[in-house]
């Protein structure tokens, strides 16, 4: 129990402060706390009409969920002075925003009076003045829940000390903000521009206890709804209206607008439940400088403040964070496509040796024309392809097939000029061709030039050669042989160009079929199947020109909020599937981010990565179609890629090439 003496001098302190009080007691019978006026200077210039809003600092004291919407680390002060009854108030707040977690905050309100007379309860006057102290110290945290919706709560700790009494009490605000284009999933140019807020001030209501019984801040419901709306010089003015109710006291009515003049001035005013607000905000720099007036019942306010925005945007940290992790997976993505790419040439090599040591030549060399294609210039290729060639050279020149036998030892030679088993191969197998047919000079001369002709891949400069030696001498058998063998290796050659050709025109790469299909027509004019390959490109052709014509035409649509969030979500699940080594799914997942939105991120990069690969794979292991099929795709995703057009148009003919030089298809 305090004596009557001090309790009467509380009474009277208190009912003195509630007179000074920013909170306008006349309006709510004194139950109210000081901090039920708010703070930050641009809500109370346009009238305490900020639920709607709340896009400032001090969303915190208005509406938590505004911090949800904060884009950029915050920090505001302000400083008001109620000169002529000796009170004053100031406000900090700070914000950090964390694109993955929201936003937090912290502010601080502090109010205090001082110099009030102390009179007992006999009104006589004491020595040493009153003075009371409230602060409210406030951490929120809000978070948007995608564009629609935010939300946001503070827990808040009071403590008042007055005439030598103090107390404190916990207590929580919480808050929703909406935005209507979002919630609605309209592009409408009114909706984009609506928000709504509702917020609860003391949804745990402090309670503070100075003598013998604890006072209660009263819980006060508050709703607002912000537009921006189109004003003169293409600028926008924003229009806000609030609503606010509390237990026992009539609903009031706040309205502000806010007008940017310039991009460096605005200026704003408002309507706080019948008394006029007004202010005006300087920004430069990230710095802003705010001036606000109140009309009081007693005495205007004047209120002055400072804001200070910092760092990196939201958005901004958002897309740091994505180009780290994108570059961490381009990382782990290269290092896991050169192992894919170091183990098949190791294992290619491997059976490389394995067939040579079993004396399967062909094979070998098959294995390292895949080698060649894959990997040119592979260091240990070379010398293991002029060995197998060595090797099927004299198994050739065991059968007796010199000519075949010298053409392989020749090529042995273009690989290892020096090589003296592959020089002396070559000179015995011409000369005993040269003696079985009883060749003349001349003879031998034009065998040997129509022979380097094949060697060299120049098959209608061979066909006539050969054919010219048979017009001299009709029964030289190895001439025969050779020209059949060529005639061979330009149907095979033409087909497989044919083939390619119509795999690039059924991939809608027309202009990839042009130059298979020039090919094919340089061997052979009547080549099965070229007619109609040539006229399936004419109309592939003109199909595209008449695309094109018609895309020419329509106007894109802009992507819609709902498709931005598709495309970002396949992409983040292709990324995910990639971290987990699920190949198939990260796959699927970047065909489907390509088919809606080509060039997206590093979804090309991604793509032709894999389809290489995988081309690569299924060519090792023979499967010409299927590799063909997967450079076809990288060409769809980027056409000027040279790595997979070359792969495509050495791939045949690598193949053919290498069983023409072995002498197969006798």
């Amino acid at each position: 129990m305090m004596s009557a003496r001090p309790s009467a001098a509380l009474i009277c302190a208190l009912a003195l402060i509630a007179c000074v009080s920013p909170a306008h007691a006349a309006d709510d019978g004194g139950t109210r706390s000081v901090f039920a006026s708010g703070a930050g200077n641009r809500a109370l210039a346009l009238g305490g009409a900020f639920v709607g809003l709340a896009d400032d600092a001090s969303a915190m004291i208005w509406n938590p969920a505004g911090l949800g919407i904060r884009q950029r680390f915050e920090i505001l002060a302000t400083h008001a002075e109620y000169a002529d009854l000796g009170s004053q108030q100031d406000f900090v707040a700070v914000v950090l925003p964390n694109w993955r977690w929201g936003t937090a905050g912290i502010s601080i309100l502090h109010f205090g009076i001082g110099g009030v007379e102390q009179r007992d309860d006999r009104n006589l006057l004491l020595d040493g003045g009153l003075s009371d102290s409230q602060t409210e110290i406030a951490l929120g945290f809000g978070r948007s829940l995608g564009d629609a919706v935010s939300v946001g709560g503070t827990v808040k700790l009071q403590r008042q000390s007055l005439a030598g009494f103090s107390g404190s009490g916990l207590g929580l605000d919480a808050g929703v903000l909406l935005r209507a284009g979002a919630l609605l999933r309209t592009n409408a140019d009114w909706a984009s521009r609506l928000t709504w807020g509702l917020s609860v001030r003391n949804l745990i209501p402090p309670s503070i206890r100075l003598d013998q019984e604890s006072v209660p801040d009263p819980a006060v419901l508050r709703s607002g709804i912000g537009f921006r709306a189109p004003a003169p010089g293409g600028r926008s003015a924003l229009v806000l209206l609030d609503f606010e109710k509390s237990a026992g006291v009539a609903t009031k009515l706040h309205a502000g607008m806010e007008l940017q003049l310039h991009p460096l001035l605005g200026i704003r005013g408002g309507f706080n439940s019948g008394r006029l607000t007004a202010g005006t905000a300087v920004a430069w720099r990230g710095f802003s400088v705010d001036y606000t007036y109140e009309d009081g019942d007693i005495t205007g306010v004047h209120r002055f403040g400072i804001s200070r925005a910092l760092g990196m945007t939201v958005s901004e940290q958002r897309e740091a964070a994505s180009q780290a992790k994108e570059k961490d997976l381009q990382a782990r993505l290269d290092d896991a496509f050169q192992k894919r790419q170091a183990k098949q040439v190791e294992d290619l090599l491997a059976r490389v040796q394995a067939s040579e040591a079993r004396g399967e030549y062909e094979s070998a060399l098959d294995l390292l024309g895949t080698v060649d294609l894959l990997y040119p210039n592979h260091p240990q290729a070379a010398a293991l392809q002029a060995a197998a060639l060595r090797g099927r050279g004299k198994q050739l020149e065991d059968a007796s097939d010199y000519a075949a036998a010298a053409l392989v030892y020749g090529r042995a030679l273009a690989i290892a000029p020096g090589d003296s088993a592959a020089t002396a191969g070559q000179r015995r197998c011409r000369e005993a061709g040269d003696r079985r047919a009883a060749r003349t000079e001349s003879i031998r001369r034009k065998f040997a030039e129509a022979s380097d002709a094949f060697a060299a891949d120049s098959l209608p400069a061979a066909r006539i050669g050969f054919a010219g030696i048979l017009a001299v001498d009709p029964k030289d058998a190895d001439a025969a042989l050779m020209l059949r063998r060529t005639e061979q290796a330009i149907a095979r050659r033409a087909a497989s160009l044919i083939k390619q050709a119509r795999q690039s025109i059924e991939a809608q790469l027309p202009d990839e079929a042009e130059g298979p299909l020039a090919e094919a027509r340089n061997l052979d004019p009547q080549a099965d199947g070229l007619r109609d390959a040539a006229a399936a490109l004419a109309r592939a052709r003109a199909a595209a020109a008449g695309v094109a014509a018609v895309v020419k035409t329509e106007k894109p649509q802009p992507p819609s909020p709902e498709q931005d969030r598709e495309v970002e979500a396949l992409y983040r699940g292709g990324q995910t599937a990639m971290q987990e080594r699920r190949l198939d799914d990260a796959l699927r997942y970047w065909e489907l981010v390509w088919s809606i939105r080509p060039g997206y991120k590093r979804v090309d990069e991604y793509l032709k990565r894999e389809y290489l690969m995988r081309g690569m794979e299924f060519f090792a292991s023979g499967k010409l179609d299927e590799a063909v099929s997967c450079w076809q795709r990288v060409l769809q995703v980027d056409p000027k890629d040279s790595r997979a057009a070359g792969y495509i148009a050495r791939a045949r003919t690598q193949q053919a090439r290498t069983r023409e030089i072995l002498g197969e298809g006798r």
